[in-house]
């Protein structure tokens, strides 16, 4: 049945809700890679040298001559071996001032949208190891570098290895607090849950020495006097790449500098460094692009993550599907789908769970203190950081997901404990309340901008392209249900009063509330509790084969699926209607498709909201913009509606 909290079913099974529930082990994660890298594959084989030995034999006399006739130099010829097949062709006025081991050049490589023999040409080599069917053309200095079939390094300045063995591996990155308290050991392979798992356990000193000495192991394992571009690699049109691996299919080209980079790539998640870009003390993973003028230092770029338009990202960690661009990114560990295209401050923020936005002109991260910068944010999953803020530190939003910070708003050091609220700048000047403080309207995202909610819960399953790590995409979880449970019995068993702050409540921050925001918040949150609870139940009636529509059946059993073992917890008490021994499947099926179509108006009102404002302020508002009306979402929404309508009106 389409959903919208749990729209892509696959056998059945709503997705399991793993990846913050259950936290992965560091130590095993990294003991997979000490036994499975590709990467520690490929250095192996470099260290071993790319060719056996038995395939290699010197030049003879008359290959030694064609090379000179062809305006190569040797410094001593007898320091050149090639492969059993080799040949002089294709090999080019050239120097080589050091050891080399040359394959036959053979083929083509395209390059510049032009198609390349294959060969070695007006360059100067030092210590290369070149396999065969590679190309090397116009570059000033390549040393101490080796080529896997269809590399190419071509119109580059310097290419070699510099003096740091381990390229970068073990370094420690401080995140979440600049002067250090979070700080992890990197390595090419390392996802946001382990760095996430490493930031948070500081006490667990066995786990993290652990750790530790097995980063010492994957450090002498990635130990090579060699820089390596892998199969279908590409260095070009850049001055300085130095101290690297350059992993297949990926690409370097016309950027300013790449220093002491892994960089894992396939054909089929090329990752790109172009146009500008500076790179350095960096680990790359799968996918990802940093381009136009970024600049890069000493950070993790998880798959298809990115840097564009001169950003700036300096000791972080970016999560999968997120691109940092025009802004700054200091000192953090930022999850999937936060949207930064803007220029603004993030730094110093704990932001695994991602799926935010950082809007023009937001300082993230402000360190009011004016001491030590040993402060930190944690923003908290979907958090919408508006126009202008400025979000003082310490901050911690993960106890109120999917909540907007409006334009031009100055927060207090606080913890907030609703989720989907609204922290706007005052309404009403409050006597007795500190004209620092702002308004708060728990779980108005949900009461008047659902649109957004549903909208980006599909955006997100759109537009993934990570393959490597559970991303959660529902919204409307167990993990999330239960913050919102909290936060309505607590808003639900205070004393009436007309304002409340955090004297009153605790979890409301340095904010203040009224009445009539507590009033709709209860209401608003017990209306999304009962929705996910009776979406789960018939999730798992139209599931089987054959369904079982005798309720107090269905909830003696958990059919193994961790949402519905969640919600037979809380059944009774969210849907009373259930405790009456004479409630039916049927009657709750009416509740439920009731409640399908009060959500899908739900979007299209909040949508029409816009249209509404727009014509009022733009002469031709209507014939420039789609209208609530047509608008594809709120279309899919009500189509959602009336699918559910269809489904159940049988039981």
């Amino acid at each position: 049945m389409p959903s919208s909290a749990h729209p892509q079913k696959t056998s059945g099974q709503i997705p399991v809700d793993i990846h913050f529930s259950e936290n992965p082990d560091p130590v095993k994660f990294l003991s997979h890679y000490l036994a499975h890298s590709e990467f520690l594959s490929k250095i192996k084989l470099v260290n071993d040298g790319i060719f056996p030995s038995e395939q290699l034999r010197y030049l003879t006399p008359q290959e030694i001559k064609v090379l000179l006739d062809q305006k190569n130099y040797a410094r001593d010829w007898d320091t050149i071996k090639v492969t059993r097949d080799f040949t002089p062709e294709g090999i080019i006025n050239n120097q080589f001032l050091g050891n080399a081991v040359i394959g036959r050049m053979t083929g083509v490589i395209h390059l510049d949208d032009l198609s390349h023999p294959c060969g070695i040409i007006n360059s100067t080599l030092y210590n290369v190891q070149i396999a065969g069917g590679t190309l090397v053309k116009n570059v000033h200095c390549l040393s101490d570098v080796a080529l896997l079939p269809g590399a190419a390094v071509s119109n580059c300045n310097v290419v070699s290895h510099g003096n740091d063995h381990h390229f970068g591996i073990g370094r420690e990155m401080a995140l979440a607090i600049e002067s250090g308290g979070r700080e992890i050991k990197i390595f090419p392979e390392i996802n946001i849950d382990v760095a996430r798992i490493l930031c948070r356990k500081r006490a667990d000193r066995a786990m993290l020495a652990e750790y530790s000495s097995l980063i010492d192991q994957y450090i002498k394992a990635a130990r090579s006097v060699w820089s390596v571009i892998a199969e279908n690699g590409l260095a070009a049109n850049t001055s300085k790449v130095v101290n690297f691996f350059l992993g297949a299919g990926a690409v370097i080209d016309n950027a300013c500098a790449v220093e002491n980079a892994v960089v894992l790539s396939d054909e089929n998640e090329k990752v790109q460094l172009r146009d500008g870009a500076i790179i350095k003390n960096t680990m790359i993973q799968w996918g990802t692009e940093i381009t136009t003028g970024a600049v890069v230092e000493r950070a993790v770029f998880t798959e298809h993550s990115g840097a564009e338009r001169h950003a700036k990202v300096l000791d972080s960690l970016i999560g999968a599907n997120t691109t940092i661009a025009e802004g700054e990114v200091g000192s953090s560990l930022v999850g999937s789908f936060v949207g930064f295209h803007h220029q603004a401050l993030l730094i110093a923020a704990y932001w695994p769970e991602g799926k935010g936005n950082i809007s023009y002109g937001a300082n993230v991260g402000s360190n009011h203190t004016g001491k030590k910068n040993d402060q930190e944010i944690w923003p908290g999953e979907g958090v919408f950081f508006g126009l202008d803020c400025a979000v003082k530190m310490p901050a911690n939003y993960t106890e109120s997901p999917y909540s907007i910070i409006t334009t031009s708003c100055v927060t207090l050091p606080q913890k907030v404990t609703f989720p989907f609220s609204l922290i706007n700048q005052p309404s009403v000047a409050v006597p007795g309340v500190s004209p620092a403080y702002n308004e708060i309207y728990p779980a108005w995202v949900l009461s008047d901008n659902i649109y957004m909610i549903m909208r980006n819960e599909s955006k997100y399953r759109r537009r993934n392209k990570a393959k490597r790590i559970y991303i959660k995409f529902d919204i409307f979880r167990p993990s999330v249900i239960q913050k919102m449970i909290r936060a309505r019995n607590i808003l639900a068993g205070v004393q009436e009063r007309v304002v409340y702050t955090d004297k009153h409540i605790p979890g409301l921050g340095k904010n203040f509330m009224l009445e009539a925001q507590r009033l709709n918040a209860v209401q608003t949150y017990t209306f999304y509790i009962r929705h996910f609870c009776l979406d789960t139940l018939f999730q798992i009636i139209t599931a089987a084969e054959q369904p079982e529509k005798n309720l107090h059946i269905l909830l003696q059993n958990d059919y193994g699926n961790s949402y519905w073992a969640f919600v037979r917890t809380i059944f009774a008490s969210e849907i009373p209607e259930s405790t009456d021994g004479k409630c039916e499947i049927k009657q709750l099926a009416a509740i439920f498709i009731q409640m399908k179509q009060d959500i899908a108006d739900a979007v299209f009102i909040s949508k029409q909201k816009d249209d509404i404002r727009g014509r009022l302020i733009i002469d031709d508002y209507e014939d420039a913009h789609v209208s609530a009306e047509n608008d594809e979402f709120v279309l899919s929404m009500r189509e959602q509606a009336e699918n559910a309508r269809e489904l159940l009106k049988n039981i």
